[in-house]
């Protein structure tokens, strides 16, 4: 139960965080060329906010994995010592450690990790442990293309006085997306397995890929770091 509830409270502080550097941002394009100094504080206050909601969107990402290694055991009827205190360990408990225990949960795991090794790989491979581990910090500045919505915002990270990423905001899009896809293949494989315990009307089932994650309403500005669906009006 704290897991789930731990996951949720993730889930949406990562959405707020989103949200407020899509806020930073929009300032930092409506008065990056002003000459008043009041716009011109809210254009220093922005790109100050910037470096915390990229760490915090990094940090609740990680975290959100860690609750679900926490919660999945708990989805078998009888689990024997599945690892759970990471989703690393876990996935290498899945696929190496014990393959056939559930060899199709095993196969999402292999075919949806380039997200989580984006995102927490070792070695420099990964973008929150560049920050935590390899002290990496961000150097932040913005393109003008040529098209009217041609603003875009730019974060690199720097350790150790070089540059190892180039623009971390198109990865944390990349990573988010490969994250929902994995949560979306999730979701069928122990809802089926749920559905036989509690019956089909408990558990919703759906027929094609990424049918779960929806969003309803007008675009909230956090929307930049989710992937893009279309409804089905029918």
């Amino acid at each position: 139960m704290q897991a789930t509830t731990k996951f949720q409270d993730t889930f949406w502080k990562f959405d707020r965080a989103a949200d407020h550097f899509s806020g930073c941002v929009e300032t930092v394009e409506c008065h990056r060329e002003s000459k008043q100094l009041e716009d011109f504080a809210k254009f220093l206050d922005a790109l100050n906010d910037i470096p915390l909601y990229l760490d915090l969107m990094l940090f609740y990402l990680r975290i959100q994995a860690d609750c679900l290694a926490n919660v999945i055991p708990y989805l078998y009827e009888q689990r024997p010592q599945i690892a759970e205190r990471s989703f690393r360990d876990q996935a290498a408990w899945f696929t190496k450690t014990q393959p056939d225990f559930d060899y199709d949960y095993a196969a999402i795991l292999q075919t949806h990790w380039g997200w989580f090794e984006a995102l927490a790989g070792k070695n420099s491979k990964g973008l929150r442990d560049l920050v935590v581990h390899l002290r990496g910090t961000y150097q932040l500045g913005w393109a003008q293309h040529d098209e009217p919505s041609g603003f875009e915002f730019r974060a690199s990270v720097v350790s150790d006085a070089s540059i190892v990423q180039d623009n971390i905001v198109p990865i944390l899009r990349s990573i988010n997306q490969g994250y929902f896809g994995y949560l979306d293949q999730t979701y069928d494989h122990f809802a089926t397995r749920l559905r036989a315990e509690f019956g089909e009307e408990l558990i919703p089932v759906g027929d094609v890929p990424t049918q779960y994650y929806r969003f309803e309403g007008g675009p909230l500005p956090s929307f930049w770091v989710y992937p893009m669906t279309t409804s089905n009006s029918e």
